[in-house]
């Protein structure tokens, strides 16, 4: 699974949620859950049981039988319930340890642990025809893939200081575009093979490939038409035979420094690149950028809605659920006068005929800042 910690469900109620991601290149064509998890023998069967759910659909429900209280169960998830994107994987417990009188919605007896060691989810899945596009190179290195390797190929055996510097800014921009995420690089020489395909030397095939050279040094492995368009810092995808979900990225130019142009243009993550397989790049200007840039670093007198910062809306019920946190970065050179202030609005819901003891507990770095009460009768938001 993807903590490996014990997910531990507890009281009458309990709940477990976790995200998952699946990128825009896999087709799923199979997927299922192995779940390995124990429970209380002290739970009722009639009325205790364990469900699974995947993007809000059930998949599984099955009875806390205090005969068989460690279980492993296979379940099949329909391909069909899964998105590009991050899905949700649900786990939901309703435990009871008597059906004739009134229990402690909170007895310590009321309890299912589900080992996230031994739980795991198993897909089986091809490659889409990669999207050949250069607007769209982060659903090419997309971070949500699995550990991949990316080679990246030099028309020379040895690498000499320009090769290096084009290799460090290429794999700077991968890494980037992966938000550094774990992925395996390698270097290599280019291998021509005899073909009539835009791209003709030996491709792997069960990885992308980034070519780095200058345009004359490509006449044995690309076709004479794509050199041709090679008139200055340039960026190609291409196909590769035989393979169409993977996809060959050439960085060239007519010399060292356009190579090296187009290399640093492909390191800036947020370049304007056009909707399109190639371009040959322009005069390129770096704006310096502004101060604090960064992913979900604040800034003064600024307003942030949470979904800026990554936060989706969350939903919690039951007697102790789990926590919802929103992370915040702030620059660490910031100087806040004593009479600074950090303003939360909140928007939120909640439901009719609530205990009038009822709160929202707020906390910052773990320690306690407020609480919301939550005593409206007719609930409010």
């Amino acid at each position: 699974m993807l903590r490996q910690e014990t997910i531990r469900l507890q009281n009458v109620t309990g709940e477990y949620r976790l995200s998952f991601p699946l990128s825009e290149r896999h087709h799923i064509t199979a997927a299922s859950l192995l779940l390995d998890f124990v429970h209380s023998k002290a739970l009722t069967p009639s009325r205790s049981q364990l469900r699974v759910q995947v993007n809000g659909v059930t998949i599984a429900q099955w009875l806390l039988d205090s005969e068989t209280s460690h279980r492993q169960e296979k379940v099949v998830i329909p391909p069909e319930l899964l998105v590009s994107g991050y899905n949700e994987l649900r786990f939901l417990s309703a435990q009871h340890y008597t059906d004739r009188q009134c229990e402690s919605p909170a007895s310590p007896e009321l309890w299912t642990e589900i080992n996230s060691v031994r739980s795991r989810l198993e897909f089986q899945y091809d490659l889409k025809p990669a999207p050949l596009s250069l607007a769209g190179l982060p659903a090419l290195f997309d971070k949500k893939l699995p550990k991949e390797t990316i080679s990246l190929l030099f028309a020379d055996a040895g690498l000499d200081d320009n090769a290096l510097n084009w290799g460090g800014m290429v794999a700077q921009g991968i890494a980037l575009r992966l938000d550094y995420a774990p992925f395996r690089l390698d270097m290599a020489e280019l291998k021509s093979k005899p073909g009539d395909a835009s791209v003709r030397f030996a491709v792997p095939q069960d990885r992308d490939v980034v070519v780095i050279a200058e345009r004359s040094k490509l006449a044995s492995f690309f076709s004479e038409q794509v050199l041709e368009r090679v008139t200055g810092p340039y960026l190609g995808l291409f196909p590769v035979p035989d393979n169409p979900g993977r996809f060959v990225l050439l960085v060239s130019g007519d010399n060292a420094k356009q190579v090296g142009e187009a290399a640093r243009v492909f390191a800036w993550m947020n370049f304007p690149l056009p909707d399109a397989p190639e371009t040959v790049l322009g005069s390129i200007r770096m704006t310096p950028p502004e101060p604090y840039q960064g992913h979900s670093v604040l800034q003064p007198r600024q307003t942030y809605a949470f979904r800026e910062l990554g936060f989706r809306t969350a939903s919690r019920q039951g007697m102790r659920p789990d926590p919802i946190e929103l992370e915040l970065f702030l620059p660490e050179d910031l100087f806040a006068p004593e009479n600074a202030e950090v303003v939360f609005r909140l928007h939120l819901a909640y439901n009719a005929d609530m205990r009038r003891d009822s709160l929202i507990k707020m906390e910052i770095n773990g320690i306690f800042e407020q609480t919301i009460r939550l005593q409206e009768v007719a609930g409010a938001q």
